[in-house]
């Protein structure tokens, strides 16, 4: 969920016309199946090989869809630190757009002092 009502509100005012124009309920429910954390769990024991490149992992401490054990578990795999958004539930980026842009600025910041790009 969100954190607020108000940006839950505006949310859906921006993501539920395009279910309306493709059969609302049979195009959830198909994304809805298409979840599978077999995907994921396929390709987490790769992630360790990732440790060096630049990355954040930013979490919502308070999503109950997505624990924020998953992303404890994503920074230790990735050997980097998590930040922790309290309150945060799963929409953090239209929740926090300015945490998630500081974070952002962040890596590119350190990605472009690196020069690693």
């Amino acid at each position: 969920g969100h954190d607020s009502a108000h940006v839950a509100e505006e949310s859906l005012a921006v993501h539920w016309p395009h279910y309306a124009a493709y059969e609302a309920g049979e195009a959830l429910i198909r994304q809805m199946r298409a979840l599978d954390v077999h995907d994921t769990l396929a390709v987490s024991p790769q992630l360790p090989k990732l440790r060096g490149t630049p990355a954040r992992v930013i979490w919502g401490a308070s999503d109950q869809f997505q624990k924020v054990e998953y992303g404890e578990r994503f920074a230790r795999d990735l050997g980097i630190s998590l930040e922790r958004i309290d309150g945060g539930k799963h929409f953090t980026p239209e929740d926090h757009p300015e945490r998630i842009a500081a974070a952002l600025q962040s890596l590119v910041a350190e990605v472009e002092a690196r020069g690693n790009f």
